[in-house]
């Protein structure tokens, strides 16, 4: 997901086995506390800052 950036959720989420984008998304929170969207968003804002 950080690594590419322009790569859609829904195409990660295929890639490594999910059927849909609303499934994956529900795991990722339930392990990370963030969708996905989010969880890119603030992490590539951090990696920009330099935190």
């Amino acid at each position: 997901m950080i690594e590419e950036p322009d790569r859609t959720i829904l195409d990660i989420a295929i890639s490594v086995g999910f059927n849909s984008k609303s499934t994956f998304n529900l795991a990722f929170k339930k392990i990370t506390g963030k969708t996905p969207s989010v969880y890119r968003s603030e992490t590539l804002s951090q990696c920009s800052t330099g935190q």
